[in-house]
């Protein structure tokens, strides 16, 4: 007994100070991205009013609906978004720069529904295991935009037994014409 408690916390603290690390290093490897690894914006992205994101899909700008909760891209193909740190009440413009990618980091989420929902009365749609995605996401710095915060890109929401990462394929296909994924080697 007296060794578990020693060593628990031993494990612990390892854990902790060494997981960023390696969850970075893991996915840079994975994906090649390394330090020195940009994002090159080529257009111009509107973002409304009090709205964080704008989406691209396809090679194009996704941001026809007044809100990104709106949907305005299919959220079953794979996407991408730019982030801002902070929302205004004016619509903000990312401009043409190139940016530098800081930090390479995965995450996930589900679509929620709000309430349960009976089709027919055959089945509970709440008893069906939520969609979810996984997502890369791609810390990102400017020198004159400080308030982009992240590209993010996912290869769209699925069954969580069918869910995947994107390909780098598929991320610099999203992106088309309006942005390039400029690896370092």
């Amino acid at each position: 007994m007296p060794r578990f408690i020693v060593l628990t916390p031993i494990f612990l603290i390892a854990s902790l100070l060494g997981y960023p690390a390696a969850a970075d290093g893991l996915w840079r490897s994975e994906y090649g991205i390394t330090h020195g690894s940009k994002v090159i914006l080529h257009m111009p992205l509107t973002i409304g009013a009090r709205n964080y994101q704008v989406f691209i899909q396809s090679g194009e700008v996704k941001n026809d609906k007044p809100s990104s909760y709106n949907l305005s891209y299919d959220q079953f193909n794979p996407f991408c978004y730019f982030e801002i740190r902070a929302s205004s009440d004016q619509t903000q413009t990312i401009s043409p720069d190139v940016f530098e990618i800081t930090r390479v980091t995965v995450d996930e989420t589900e679509i929620v529904l709000s309430r349960s929902i009976q089709v027919a009365q055959l089945f509970n749609l709440a008893d069906i295991p939520s969609n979810i995605v996984e997502v890369l996401i791609l810390e990102l710095r400017s020198e004159t935009q400080v308030n982009v915060k992240q590209l993010v890109c996912a290869d769209g929401f699925a069954d969580p037994s069918q869910v995947v990462m994107p390909t780098l394929k598929q991320i610099k296909d999203t992106l088309g014409q309006v942005a390039t994924l400029k690896i370092a080697r």
